[in-house]
């Protein structure tokens, strides 16, 4: 509840909050806390007025942005996989490659998409 001032725990579990300014929704959580203490909100997830959707981001960029680890689930009987982005440098420190990590069942799979100017 909010006392005015803060936002206190009720009782001493996890704890969620929903807001909505104007046409901005936002959806904040916390980790267990003791009854009657301040909760401390950490903002998961916004969908702003643009349709643009953040993960761990509360300003998304574009359509979908996530700001940590992917995970797809599996298909009945596959695997999970874990999708991680970042960049390689290979033949030169200026010309770097695109690369996506893979994760699938403990295996590392990596495509790399070359960036040129042509």
């Amino acid at each position: 509840f909010n006392n005015g001032t803060n936002w206190i725990y009720v009782n001493s579990q996890a704890s969620g909050r929903y807001e909505m300014v104007g046409a901005t929704h936002s959806w904040f959580t916390a980790p267990s806390g003791t009854a009657g203490n301040t909760i401390s909100f950490t903002q998961a997830m916004t969908l702003d007025a643009s349709g643009n959707l953040g993960i761990g981001t509360s300003s998304p960029a574009v359509r979908l942005e996530v700001n940590g680890q992917i995970r797809t689930a599996a298909p009945t009987g596959g695997t999970a996989a874990n999708w991680r982005l970042g960049t390689v440098h290979t033949v030169s420190p200026t010309s770097p490659n695109r690369t996506i990590e893979v994760d699938i069942g403990g295996t590392i799979y990596y495509l790399h998409a070359k960036t040129t100017n042509n």
